[in-house]
């Protein structure tokens, strides 16, 4: 999932409520929203975690206001 939706300048909300990221390791995650200037708002099941290491440039460069978790 590294950068898997990083430069996407189109997104603006996304619903990623079907996603499990618990199992993930290391930094799978890292900079998977970076540089998403227009993504504000993403949705996200209580499965979603940011807990691991790189988690503070997940959202870099990005336009994110909010965070939803839906239970």
């Amino acid at each position: 999932m590294w950068s898997m939706l990083a430069s996407c300048s189109s997104l603006e909300t996304l619903d990623l409520q079907s996603f499990n990221t618990a199992s993930i390791q290391g930094n799978g995650r890292e900079r998977m929203f970076r540089y998403d200037a227009n993504l504000s708002k993403i949705l996200v099941s209580k499965d979603w975690s940011l807990d691991y290491n790189g988690a503070t440039q997940i959202f870099e460069g990005c336009g994110i206001k909010e965070v939803i978790v839906v239970e």
